[in-house]
Order: structure tokens, then sequence, then C-alpha cells
């Protein structure tokens, strides 16, 4: 398997950049014992890259950066890892989960005149380079080959393209767009890509791949007026049914064990690809008739232990409910203000969704630094989740983080946690999550909901346990073969050929 960048530019005087603390790559070999990994912070010292990677075209290195293209018609540069590695096991037929991450400027001194692009790519470490160079199809293949029928099964490839440059002859959509390409540079699996082209910005990627899933999937930022935003795009592709396996893998032979064995931990999330959704074989509370509804979760509740682990404590208002039933009535309103959800006031139910909520007013004011009801505060600021769900229909999340953390986080993380925070928060319970997809969703393991701009208004009716059930019927995460947005960060991936930026 290779990993490779590569990067070309169309017609006159972009400039497309590679830069520091960017390129970063893992892949999970199949069968194997260890991982692939390399990881560099700049581009400073030849020394420290030109033994693993190969330059090839028009690339050149220039203040810490790699520029992948000169300023100049027909352009094109590619960077890629010049050691094969193993993509999928041709005698298991098992394939390698991958990530890798990298960031890029595109730097156009004429925005008339554009470049095409970015692509990181899968291929056959032999992949030719396009001869003459041209833009059209971002430096993976040039004119000549994408009119020749037989090319795509002589050099099959897998890409990922960052388009800058909407080519209506090759059928691109007319706007700037990610997309995945198979085996051709045409592809209906795009989704827009909101850009700046100043070459001050800096953009991220992150590809990453499931092997037990087939999800490729590509989360990256965007601008929009302005303000970063997090943009996400994933497809459902078996790469064995598309390309080769680069490397023979030496097998292994099992030993023998009398008796029962014990696993590590380690062991455990290999073999089921890091407890991975497809691996289950089945879950439940050993047929357990009744679920815990604690009623007052806060921080003052939570506790922690040595290693940091978060655990519940305080259950003198905790109450055993019916999972048929799906809540508890009370004869009195149970509970701490702020942290209640607003139909436990009303109709005196406890209900795994209050609980959610609870949870989502505790996730956003670890964000935020503060109480959820500050009457000394601004007027807009008095009611923590309406506060920040004002700033969320902004797109001004970072606004809300704590100031004690002086900027000091990932504003990735940060806003994840509050986006969750908000969903688990919504005045609807009906449309909450369950604790299950929140914790999907915080550890990127899934896509962030897409929330309504301006906080709706709570709903009193309290459906029966079966609507309660299709609480999670707004959102729809992970579309079986293909979907996007533009909140999110997912994952990426790599394997068996190189990557490379467009």
């Amino acid at each position: 398997m290779e990993a490779s960048h590569h990067r070309m530019k169309n017609n006159l005087l972009p400039s497309l950049a590679i830069t520091k603390n960017i390129l970063w790559f893992l892949i999970i070999i199949p069968g194997a014992a260890t991982t692939i990994t390399f990881n560099y912070q700049q581009f400073l010292d030849k020394n420290n890259y030109e033994h693993n990677l190969k330059l090839e075209g028009d690339v050149y290195q220039e203040n810490g950066f790699l520029q992948l293209t000169r300023n100049g018609p027909d352009s094109a540069g590619r960077v890629t890892y010049n050691k094969q590695l193993q993509l999928w096991d041709s005698n298991t037929k098992k394939l390698a989960d991958f990530n890798t991450h990298f960031s890029f400027i595109i730097n156009s001194s004429d925005s008339n005149h554009l470049g095409d692009g970015i692509t990181f790519f899968l291929a056959h470490p032999n992949f030719p380079l396009p001869k003459p160079p041209d833009g059209s199809g971002i430096g993976l293949v040039g004119r000549r080959e994408m009119s020749d029928p037989n090319y795509p099964q002589q050099h099959p490839f897998v890409a990922v393209e960052f388009d800058t440059f909407p080519n209506k002859r090759l059928g691109d959509p007319p706007y700037d767009h990610v997309g995945i390409d198979v085996k051709k540079m045409w592809t209906p699996y795009t989704t827009q890509w909101y850009n700046v082209k100043d070459g001050k910005k800096v953009y991220d990627a992150e590809i990453t791949y499931n092997s037990s899933s087939h999800m490729l999937n590509v989360a990256f930022t965007g601008y929009k007026n302005d303000t970063k935003i997090k943009q996400e795009y994933s497809h459902e592709i078996d790469f064995r049914d598309f390309l080769p396996n680069q490397v023979q893998f030496d097998s292994d032979f099992e030993r023998s064990i009398i008796g029962p064995k014990g696993f590590s931990y380690k062991e455990l999330v290999k073999a089921t690809n890091n407890f991975a959704e497809e691996k289950k074989l089945g879950e439940g509370g050993f047929e357990w008739k009744h679920c815990v509804v604690h009623r007052d979760i806060k921080p003052s509740n939570i506790m922690l232990d040595s290693n940091f682990n978060a655990k519940l404590g305080d259950f003198g208002l905790a109450r055993l409910v019916d999972h048929d039933k799906g809540s508890s009535e009370t004869t009195v309103i149970a509970g701490t203000k702020g942290y209640m959800a607003p139909e436990s006031a009303t109709v005196n139910k406890a209900t795994k969704e209050s609980d959610v909520y609870s949870f989502g007013v505790v996730a956003l004011e670890i964000a935020c630094g503060r109480k959820p009801i500050v009457y000394s505060a601004s007027e807009e600021q008095v009611v923590m989740v309406e506060w920040v769900w004002e700033l969320y229909g902004l797109e001004k999340l970072p606004e809300a983080a704590d100031p004690r953390l002086r900027g000091d986080f990932k504003e990735e993380e940060l806003e994840r946690l509050m986006i969750v925070g908000l969903w688990c928060a919504h005045p609807d319970y009906v449309l909450r999550p369950t604790i299950r997809q929140a914790m999907n969703v915080l550890n990127f393991e899934a896509s962030l909901p897409i929330l309504p701009p301006k906080m709706p208004k709570p709903t009193y009716i309290v459906p029966s346990f079966s609507e309660i059930g299709a609480s999670s019927s707004c959102f729809n995460p992970n579309n079986p073969k293909s979907g996007g947005s533009y909140t999110g960060s997912s994952e990426a991936t790599m394997s068996d050929t190189s990557l490379l930026p467009r």
C-alpha cells in the first residue's frame, strides 16, 4: 500500500501547498500485529522526508511547505510514499483500515484563472504521471489518458478530489466540490465545498476507511461567509473490487492453546475492529425488565476516578422504569432547575429522554464553563441553552467556549461537544437522540446532526412509548451508500497507494 500526495493545477497562476504540521498517516495491516504510521511536522530539511516521500513533477520545497505546482499553465506535482503498503490480504481477503490527515493552502494570484485542485489517491505503485501534464485531471490523469477507454483497466485508481475548477466537459457540478473518483475523473459522488482561494486560509482534510463497513469518509474544512465550517462526505466502496493487492502479506501460524484463554483489551479492540457495530453478535442486559431513570443528572452528581472515568452518583431520585412503559409518573417535580427537561415540570413524568436532556446541559456546561442559568449575565445569556443555540444559528459557536481555556482547544472537538449538547437538550424530546447516538457523534463515528438555526419551542404532549422510540427520526447518520453534511467531522482512510493533495 502506498500513501501519496498529489497536486495539480489548471490554467494560470494558482498555487497549492502542503503546509507545516500536516502530513499524518496510519494504516492497520490485516492480520498483522503492528501498524504502519508516519508523521511529518514540517518540510524544512530534505533529509527528514526524502527517504520516505517521492516528489515528482513540479513539486518543490519552500519555507517549510511543499509547493505542489508552479505559477504557470498546465503544472502538476505529486508526492507519494515510496514504500509499497498492503491494502488487502490476497489469502484471507481482509482489508486494511487506514486514516490520513493533511493540511493545505490554495493560493491564486489571479482569481479569474484558477487551479484544478488537489487529490488524495490510491493506485498501483507504478501509476504514471500524466503526459503532457494538464489541469483537467487534477494531476492524476491528462486529457490523453481520459480519452483512452483502456486506461481505467490498465491503471485503476480511487481518489478523493478537492476540485477548485468545475469542468463542464467532465460533467462536474457547477461549483467547487469534494468528490470520490473510482477509475475515472468523472464522478456522481460529490458534495459542494465552500472555500476561499486567498492564499491565507488553511484547509484540513482527514480521510478514513473502515474495512468492516467499507465506508470511505472524508472530513474537511470549508469557509462560508468567511467563517470556518466543518464539512463531510462518505461513500461505501470495497477496494478489493477496484484496486490490486500491492504487497504479498506473510502468513502467520496460530499456536494451539489448551483451556480457556484471557484476552487483553488491545486484542479485543483488534479482533472487533475497535468494537465496530458490524462485528457485534448481540447486546442486552440479561433480559432485565427495567432501566434506571436518574432524574437529577448534573455535575455535582458526577464523580471521576483516578483515571478520569466518569461515574454517576446520587441515585436518590432515581426510578426503575419498565421498558414497555417508557416513563415514570411523579407526584412532585424532581430534579434541579436548569438541568430539568421542559416537559418534566409540565407533565411530571421522568423518561430516558429527560435524562438525555440533562446530559446535554452538562455537556454544554463543560464546554462553556458556566452554569445553565446565570441571572447576573446579560439578558441574552441568562439561559445557557438558549444562548448557545443562538450562537449556533449565527455560526459563532466558538464564542461560547469557556474563556478560561484562552483559546487553547481543538475547535472541531469543542463545537462537536456543543452541538451534541444542543441536540440532547432539544426542547422537543421526540427529537432528542439516544445516548448511543450521542456517543457515536462525540466519538467521531457518526456525522453531526443538522439542527434548526433557531431554537424550537418546546412541546408538552407526551406521546406513546412507540413514538418515543422513534426519537431519532430527525437524524440520519451514515447513509448506507453515501452522503454529506456541513457539520461533522468523520474520518478518512488511506490504503495501498499514495496520499495526494491537489
